[in-house]
């Protein structure tokens, strides 16, 4: 029975809204931030995070950091909700 317990908790977990969150080294240039207009932008020290709500364009996101050569440190999902604010675009 506890372990039923436990699978109903996890699997409420799970369908909380969740967004993707992408991290690219370095700060981003103008052509990075046209080429990436389509989502959040904000930048860390030392490098550049990128979020979208949809799976398949996080999947269109990776694609397009892969065909300009950039370097993808961190995918990750996380609470529509959760703070860390991601600042002006």
């Amino acid at each position: 029975m506890a372990a039923s317990a436990a699978h109903r908790r996890a699997g409420e977990v799970t369908k909380r809204p969740r967004v993707y969150q992408v991290k690219i080294r370095g700060a981003a240039s103008d052509l990075v931030r046209a080429e990436f207009d389509d989502v959040e932008l904000w930048e860390v020290p030392g490098a550049t995070c990128l979020r979208t709500a949809d799976a398949a364009a996080l999947y269109g996101l990776i694609r397009r950091i892969e065909v300009l050569g950039l370097v993808l440190l961190e995918v990750d999902a996380v609470d529509a909700d959760e703070s860390g604010d991601p600042g002006p675009s």
